[in-house]
């Protein structure tokens, strides 16, 4: 069995970077997972449920006061600007 696996460091020291996740159909595994530089946990697919549904992720800087859509999930990168995004299986950031 083969896995894609993706790794990127976004900047969010200005503003959010938006991410989004489809759902996981039964049968099929996906895992996302962001950390800061310090590599504490700002996100994590795990927490949710074993299918997933789809979701957006906004990575948002430490200090950021703006708003977001409701639906959106906030991940704070409370101790620095970046983070570092692994995603197995499909996934995209905008």
């Amino acid at each position: 069995m083969d896995t894609l696996e993706s790794a990127a460091w976004l900047d969010v020291s200005a503003d959010p970077v938006i991410g989004s996740l489809p759902a996981a159909p039964r049968g099929r595994y996906f895992d996302a997972r962001a950390f800061d530089a310090w590599t504490d946990a700002l996100y994590s697919s795990a927490d949710t449920t074993p299918f997933p549904k789809a979701q957006r992720i906004a990575f948002v800087p430490a200090g950021w006061a703006g708003m977001l859509p409701a639906s959106m999930l906030p991940a704070n990168a409370t101790r620095g600007r970046r983070a570092r995004v692994t995603c197995g299986s499909r996934c995209a950031c905008a």
